[in-house]
């Protein structure tokens, strides 16, 4: 993990560091100061006159300091009327993926994991950054879903916001094992789909408000075409049009898919190149101000 975490963009810039310092940024961002009158106090304390009457009655005893004021108190507060992001990872470890990376020329899924592990982890952090800010843990959630696609799709972590040492090493497992097969995308695609509803669904159940439900993005990572083109697209489609936005990443060749991300000649290239679209969605939270 510490490994991973010092993987760099081509500024030399941790690719984690920068991700936590862009979330940092949008939670600071939406802080804004209120005033608030506390009271009542006596005037000596106070700031403004704010009951009349128990000034008048404090005054008629002969009270020299009398009640009645309130003080002004200057306090901070994150604005809470927007939603966070969820993402949804589709990998991919098919037959293919042994072989040698064409840039690094190390296993390409060894390299696949390394970015798997960075994002997953540097999103986490961000999560936790957001909890840290509030006692309302639902301020600016994050959660991720991480999906494989092998022999057949499987979920290797439920949409989630947890990333503790037992989802860290079931994750590492996962992207560790030995690659084999096709890649059956739509399979990962239709688990996904399963999650996203559950979030919807759940979503609605908590009468969230329109202006409070978060992003939703798949990112979709391949080395070639998936087994089965007509059927990725059709959910790619179904997906789309629940309100998913999806980017495909075909490494290594040119995607066909509307969705297709720029060419993207190396796995190596992933983490300057995806961390740069996560920041473009990150500033899409980008809310109108509530009245205080």
């Amino acid at each position: 993990m510490d490994r991973v975490r010092e993987i760099k963009n081509e500024r030399g810039i941790p690719i984690s560091e920068l991700l936590k310092l862009e979330w940092k940024k949008i939670i600071m961002e939406r802080k804004i100061e209120f005033d608030d009158y506390r009271g009542p106090v006596r005037m000596d304390d106070g700031d403004i006159l704010e009951d009349p009457v128990s000034a008048r009655i404090d005054i008629l005893s002969k009270e020299f300091n009398p009640t009645g004021f309130e003080k002004l108190k200057r306090e901070e507060k994150i604005e809470t009327n927007f939603g966070g992001i969820n993402l949804y990872f589709s990998f991919d470890l098919s037959g293919s993926m042994r072989e040698a990376d064409s840039v690094s020329g190390r296993r390409k899924a060894d390299v696949q994991r390394d970015t798997a592990l960075l994002f997953a982890d540097s999103l986490m952090q961000c999560a936790y950054v957001s909890r840290q800010q509030s006692e309302n843990s639902d301020l600016l959630p994050i959660k991720i879903m991480v999906t494989l696609a092998s022999e057949r799709g499987e979920v290797n972590l439920n949409l989630t916001d947890k990333w503790r040492p037992k989802e860290q090493w079931a994750f590492y497992s996962a992207l560790n094992q030995l690659a084999m097969g096709g890649t059956p995308t739509h399979e990962t695609l239709k688990l996904i789909e399963k999650d996203f509803d559950a979030e919807i669904a759940d979503l609605k159940k908590k009468r969230i408000s329109k202006e409070k439900l978060p992003l939703h993005y798949t990112v979709e990572i391949s080395d070639g075409a998936p087994d089965d083109f007509d059927e990725t697209e059709a959910m790619h489609k179904k997906l789309k049009e629940k309100g998913m936005t999806i980017r495909s990443y075909c490494i290594g060749g040119i995607s066909e898919s509307e969705d297709a991300a720029e060419p993207i000649v190396s796995f190596s290239q992933l983490p300057e190149i995806l961390s740069k679209d996560i920041i473009e969605k990150f500033k899409k939270l980008n809310p109108k101000r509530i009245q205080l």
